[in-house]
């Protein structure tokens, strides 16, 4: 694998200046030593058809030169143009990651070059300030290769604009200083999004950090159904989509028919019940690891948790065995909800019996689920189903859980008892 990096704007300027003189000069390319973990493979893969292009504005060595994040646009084109259009074949595999990268002046040129990269498979990038939506429309829907979009804080700051209300101005008086409003920054919309998993067919993995908030419901539906119909998505990781009322129908439909996601991470707005999460996978083949990220709030009822509990362990007892792995704020809700109530004074007695009767079912629930997934971790649904007696003997052979080998004698009897009905 090679590996060319880039610390610093100077840096970048004048490795362009070199190449696109009249000899080009590849000595502006470095590699990173062997305990560079930005490389998205091993570092010790020898494969020359892979090349990584890490564009670094915030390393220790960039920090410790000068702290400077921006860059012309059109230079950053032509370095990728440079490395990625001229020098590949048709087996390369190429990885893009980029840190602290503010783009200057027009960026046409950056995203026309980019949209010519047909051996990009991976782009990761985290706190830059270049146009989502652009990025997304005019570029990487056009890459037919593509597999892996990891984008942490991507942001564009549009320019402020004059205020022209007396009211708002509020200038002292005297000051010759224009007054302006600063619009919120660009994120990535829904919008684009859906356009992204629609048109790039080889999409696997796809993780976003703070997404354009929408107000419309049609919006919203779209991008879960393109998830839906995803040939190949495996990953899904959103930050900031808060899953509303309105959105858990096209979310939970979504999980129920789609056969590729095997991760799913999602929020949802405080004290939104996730019980249809838990019956969308009934009939889930594919997800092995959901993570529901929620704020606690003071209003969560124990009734409330004990109900999304009770459906989650009936599901995985009865239903699922593919799911391996639950993240969500569970235990954290029910310590909360127990310290809330039985440290009140005014509690009457009753009331206290009442939720410390309902904080046990729930602490219950909670071993059940935890003991499903155990099962389904260790190969549960490989074993159900299969005629051969051996398979059903490996699976609890030198296992010292009780519960977990009574629950497979429980499903098949006959290991009880060896060749011609010998008790074993």
């Amino acid at each position: 694998m090679k590996i060319i990096l880039y610390e610093s704007p100077t840096e970048l300027i004048e490795a362009v200046q070199r190449f696109s003189g009249p000899q080009n000069d590849e000595n502006e390319m470095h590699s990173a030593d062997d305990n560079d973990t930005t490389a998205l493979n091993d570092d010790n893969n020898n494969d020359d058809d892979e090349l990584t292009i890490k564009v670094d504005f915030d390393s220790p060595y960039s920090r410790a030169v000068a702290r400077s994040y921006e860059v012309d646009a059109t230079v950053m084109g032509r370095m990728l143009e440079h490395h990625c259009s001229n020098n590949s074949t048709t087996s390369t595999k190429q990885y893009l990651i980029f840190n602290k990268i503010h783009l200057e002046g027009s960026v046409e040129d950056f995203f026309r070059v980019f949209s010519r990269l047909k051996h990009v498979v991976s782009i990761r990038a985290s706190t830059c300030r270049i146009h989502p939506v652009r990025w997304i429309r005019e570029s990487l829907v056009h890459l037919p290769n593509l597999k892996n979009v990891v984008w942490i804080n991507i942001t564009e700051v549009p320019e402020a604009v004059p205020v022209h209300d007396a009211a708002l101005r509020q200038q002292d008086e005297g000051s010759d200083e224009e007054v302006v409003s600063l619009p919120p920054p660009i994120l990535p919309s829904f919008s684009a999004l859906t356009m992204l998993v629609e048109q790039t067919k080889t999409l696997e993995l796809l993780l976003m950090h703070s997404i354009q908030k929408s107000t419309s419901e049609d919006e919203v539906s779209a991008f879960w159904l393109a998830v839906q119909q995803s040939p190949c998505l495996e990953q899904l990781r959103l930050g900031g989509v808060w899953l509303k009322d309105r959105d858990m129908p096209f979310f939970a439909r979504m999980l129920k028919e789609n056969q590729t996601l095997t991760h799913v991470c999602i929020d949802v707005k405080p004290a939104l019940s996730i019980i249809p999460i838990a019956k969308s996978i009934v009939e889930n083949t594919s997800l092995k690891e959901l993570v529901v990220g929620t704020i606690f709030t003071e209003g969560v009822r124990l009734e409330t948790l004990l109900n999304e509990l009770e459906e989650f362990a009936k599901v995985l007892h009865f239903d699922n065995q593919t799911l391996v792995s639950v993240e969500t704020v569970w235990q954290l809700c029910l310590d909360r909800c127990k310290a809330s109530n039985i440290n009140k004074t005014a509690v009457s007695l009753y009331l206290r019996k009442e939720v410390l009767s309902n904080t046990a079912r729930c602490e219950r629930e909670l071993e059940k689920i935890s003991f499903y997934l155990t099962l389904n971790r260790i190969g549960r649904k490989s074993v159900l189903y299969s005629p051969c007696r051996d398979d059903w003997i490996s699976i609890i052979a030198g296992r010292s859980n009780i519960s977990i080998i009574f629950y497979f004698l429980q499903q098949n009897p006959s290991m009880y008892f060896g060749i011609g009905g010998t008790c074993l």
